[in-house]
């Protein structure tokens, strides 16, 4: 309250962006606001990228039966478990690891795993 510092959710209007820290270096760098929109996309291609590769390493779009998350975990329930690529597939491409049980498998990504889900649910649509 002394400060009235805007997090999000306490904003009265609009929305509360928030930056990483690519993207303070950038502005700090005296590059242009288009050039931070050009980073950020750049960064979307690559959760769009990772959750391309997992969902081909899960079998595919007609495998996926669910999809969650946790801080750090994308949980797939698949339909058949035969379909999906060995963990080594998963770990060569950024993920940090992969456990299976029956048709549960989580795929650990790390904290920019709410990003990948985005991704990977607009391509399950």
């Amino acid at each position: 309250m002394k400060f009235d510092v805007k997090t999000p959710g306490r904003q009265i209007t609009g929305e509360t962006k928030l930056y990483t820290k690519k993207d303070y270096e950038r502005k700090k760098q005296g590059k242009k606001d288009t050039d931070v929109a050009v980073a950020m996309s750049e960064t979307n291609n690559v959760f769009k990228t990772k959750a391309l590769v997992f969902l081909e390493g899960l079998g595919g779009e007609n495998n996926i039966e669910s999809v969650t998350n946790c801080a750090t975990r994308l949980r797939v329930n698949v339909r058949d478990p035969e379909k999906v690529l060995d963990d080594n597939y998963f770990m060569g491409n950024e993920a940090i690891g992969v456990v299976r049980k029956k048709n549960n498998i989580q795929v650990i990504v790390g904290t920019s795993v709410s990003q990948v889900r985005d991704e990977f649910d607009r391509l399950l649509q």
